[in-house]
């Protein structure tokens, strides 16, 4: 421990080597939390409502449509249109949910998911349109009164065009609208999905989707239900190799750094040999000096993981406010993945460190040293 405050000149770059490469892990591992994070806000919406279709009709049953309405779990029935709204991603594109409904249910559902109006106005029959999430928005470049959808862009995914009335904010990542007055517009609205929101009473969430689910027609499933627990099982489906993927490029990263790590302890072991000679040759053990050693590289190792963490850190905040934040991106800072990920770099440094000068020191002759030094 004295080596490294007197001599730390001679060590530092392994403490670099180490700090840089955890900083680039971080930053290169924490960003890929945006599928989970935007994921989460899609499907944020769906803790208030549930939404559901026919499993094996075009219409839902009349007499379905009675018992939902009679059952006590059940708050309000609302009929939505359904289509999305295309964005950038870090990488690749996501969806938003549209939702299509009356004017006069806009407001209601957009705040039942616990969004707020920031800009703007809502749609109604005199202002067709939509309230579009902010963080949308920002990522498509939109802002109140502009529009989209295939009449503005050919190569929109969203048919129609729909004018931005207003911007909302909140957790959940959700776009609700009007259908439009113009014949066609209805006529593109009509062909979009049907769906039900379900409303449930208050503390009734749970029970509502259970029942919706055990729900049967011929022992088979009454309804298509799409509720929180069953889109996160869709994004943990889709997103079971992401964890595959960090795994090899912190192990491959951690393994190639070691290696590095070790030559650049055993040029700083050199300029240590006659000091190691000499203890032993006044009868220090070998194994009492690389303890020592083992104990100088963990310290320096652990030490230098930390700055690089830190560092990382403070970097990926810095490109968050000014690239990521912007464009509408969502990366969540505070993440284990990169802490546990590039917590294998420390310890295989330290791993093939002491291997290495463990057997350098085994092999070392302290009288030929000493003489050779005379």
């Amino acid at each position: 421990m004295i080596y490294l405050r007197r001599r730390f000149s001679r060590v530092a770059p392994i403490a670099i080597a180490i700090a840089l490469v955890t900083m680039l892990l971080v930053c290169v591992i924490t960003p890929t939390n945006t599928f989970d994070e935007t994921t989460r806000a899609n499907v944020a919406g769906l803790r208030a409502f549930t939404v559901i279709a026919p499993a094996r009709q075009a219409e839902l049953d009349h007499s379905w449509r009675e018992r939902l309405e009679r059952d006590a779990s059940i708050e309000a029935l609302v009929p939505v249109r359904a289509l999305w709204v295309r964005h950038p991603m870090v990488i690749g594109e996501a969806y938003c949910p549209l939702l299509l409904a009356d004017a006069m249910r806009v407001r209601e559902i957009a705040e039942r998911a616990g969004l707020r109006l920031v800009a703007g106005r809502y749609p109604d029959d005199d202002h067709p349109g939509v309230v579009l999430h902010e963080d949308v928005a920002r990522a498509r470049k939109l802002s109140v009164g502009r529009r989209f959808g295939t009449w503005v862009d050919p190569d929109d995914t969203t048919p129609g065009a729909y004018v931005v009335q207003g911007l909302l904010g909140g957790d959940a990542r959700l776009a609700v609208g009007t259908a439009g007055t113009s014949l066609f517009q209805s006529f593109l609205s009509a062909r979009a999905p049907a769906y039900l929101l379900l409303y449930p009473r208050p503390g009734a969430k749970a029970r509502m989707d259970a029942m919706l689910r055990d729900a049967r027609v011929g022992g088979e499933p009454a309804f298509q239900v799409i509720d929180e627990a069953y889109m996160n099982e869709r994004a943990r489906k889709a997103l079971a190799n992401v964890p595959v993927l960090v795994n090899f490029t912190a192990l491959a990263t951690s393994i190639v750094v070691a290696l590095i790590v070790a030559l650049l302890a055993l040029v700083a072991f050199q300029a240590r040999q006659e000091e190691f000679a000499l203890r032993l040759a006044i009868g220090q053990r070998r194994s009492h000096l690389l303890l020592e050693l083992a104990l100088e590289s963990g310290v320096l190792a652990l030490s230098s993981w930390m700055i690089g963490i830190v560092a990382g850190w403070l970097v990926l905040y810095a490109y968050d406010v000014l690239v990521f934040e912007p464009r509408g991106f969502l990366v969540r800072l505070l993440d284990a993945r990169p802490l546990v990920a590039s917590a294998m770099l420390p310890l295989v440094s330290v791993l093939a460190s002491v291997t290495a000068l463990g057997a350098r020191l085994y092999r070392m002759d302290p009288v030929a040293i000493l003489q050779r030094r005379e």
